[in-house]
């Protein structure tokens, strides 16, 4: 029962943690006008949110 009730808490912790993530990308992307200043900001949360090292990111048109 305790291992079930930490994993529910590590998974609700993770599922925040991608929702706050998310919510500052989309203030990022929503506001920028800049595309290169916006994508470093992007990668910036990812790495500080996500502890991310590399990332690749696609623009599709």
């Amino acid at each position: 029962m305790t291992t079930d009730l930490n994993t529910s808490i590590k998974n609700q912790d993770l599922a925040r943690q991608d929702l706050s993530c998310l919510y500052e990308i989309t203030k990022i992307l929503a506001a920028g006008t800049d595309l290169q200043e916006s994508l470093n900001s992007v990668v910036r949360v990812l790495a500080d949110i996500k502890k991310m090292e590399n990332c690749t990111v696609t623009i599709g048109n």
